[in-house]
């Protein structure tokens, strides 16, 4: 069988709908940074020239709008992917900021899930650093086999080899 891309977001999708889902995903290991309860999530959202996300979440809690951005990919995760969902956020800050004018302040979190993620480039290590001051991005590689889908999240990644000296 083979597993696409609108699989993946489909399960996510109808997973996503109630907390009960919310929570057999978090026990799958993807876990969200919704920042506030009851978080209402948008599939396909039309961003205008700015593209179309496969999923958004938007919450509100105190002054602070929360937004995440799901970018999937039925393969590899790679800078490509990080990229079209940083132009995703641009798109909804530019819409809020241009259209709702809200004072809320706008955190960002951007997931991207995927099969594999491209640790042939320093892609990899963006999670250890670009995170914080309202902007965070997480990597999720999905396994999908006869007990369901499952979740793991990436981080600390660091090269084999790193060819350190003791000099």
């Amino acid at each position: 069988m083979k597993f696409l891309e609108k699989d993946l977001e489909e399960i996510l999708w109808e997973q996503f709908k109630t907390q009960k889902g919310r929570d057999v995903l978090a026990s799958k290991g993807l876990w969200t940074e919704d920042g506030a309860p009851n978080p209402k999530f948008k599939r396909q959202l039309n961003i205008g020239k700015y593209g179309r996300a496969d999923v958004v979440s938007f919450s509100k809690s105190g002054g602070s709008l929360f937004i995440n951005v799901y970018e999937l990919k039925k393969d590899k995760i790679s800078m490509s992917a990080f990229l079209q969902a940083v132009g995703y956020c641009k798109g909804i800050q530019r819409y809020i900021k241009k259209h709702r004018k809200s004072n809320l302040r706008l955190e960002f979190n951007v997931i991207l899930i995927g099969k594999t993620i491209d640790i042939s480039s320093e892609f990899s290590y963006l999670p250890d650093f670009i995170n914080g001051f309202g902007f965070n991005l997480h990597h999720f590689t999905y396994n999908y086999n006869v007990d369901g889908i499952s979740f793991n999240y990436q981080s600390e990644y660091a090269l084999r080899e790193e060819g350190f000296t003791n000099d």
